[in-house]
């Protein structure tokens, strides 16, 4: 039983063109992940969520997280850094209706919908997470320090600067 409500994802020429051509940046690896990357991410689960579509829970990666840990790294991650195809169960969620805990429970508005995404494929996107933060830190101080600028700039056309 299928539970989207939008059709699967379609291929992006302009996308693929776009990656094909960028400038690699170096303080992010793009080789295969490692075993030690994804027992970090397996350790980073929190307790208590709700499994996805797959019926896997946090626990049960964390319980046995050395076995599990080989298996995903060998059998599943190293599959998907050479294919780049993940699981095609990843890209679906289960997807529930939350009580926000005010109001009537019979009021649909005081509800809000979350999804139910695979704890595996979470552990994945926490490997590559962990490899793009430095890039994304670096986008985002180049983005404050224009928008300083910018703003700085306002100031001093709008005559809004001080004059010291």
């Amino acid at each position: 039983m299928r539970m989207l409500n939008h059709a699967p994802a379609s291929l992006c020429p302009e996308l693929d063109d776009a990656a094909a051509n960028a400038a690699p940046a170096g303080d992010v690896r793009d080789d295969a992940p490692t075993l030690e990357e994804v027992q970090k991410a397996i350790r980073k689960l929190r307790n208590g969520q709700a499994a996805g579509p797959d019926e896997i829970t946090p626990e049960l990666l964390k319980t046995a997280e050395i076995p599990i840990s080989i298996a995903l790294h060998e059998l599943l991650f190293l599959l998907i850094w050479k294919s780049g195809k993940v699981p095609a169960n990843w890209k679906e969620a289960v997807i529930i209706s939350l009580y926000k805990g005010k109001g009537l429970r019979t009021v649909c508005s005081n509800h809000r919908p979350i999804s139910l995404l695979s704890v595996p494929g979470k552990v994945f996107a926490h490997v590559l997470l962990k490899r793009l933060q430095p890039l994304l830190t670096r986008q985002r101080e180049t983005t404050a320090i224009r928008f300083h600028a910018q703003s700085l700039n306002n100031r001093r056309h709008t005559g809004t600067a001080s004059c010291g």
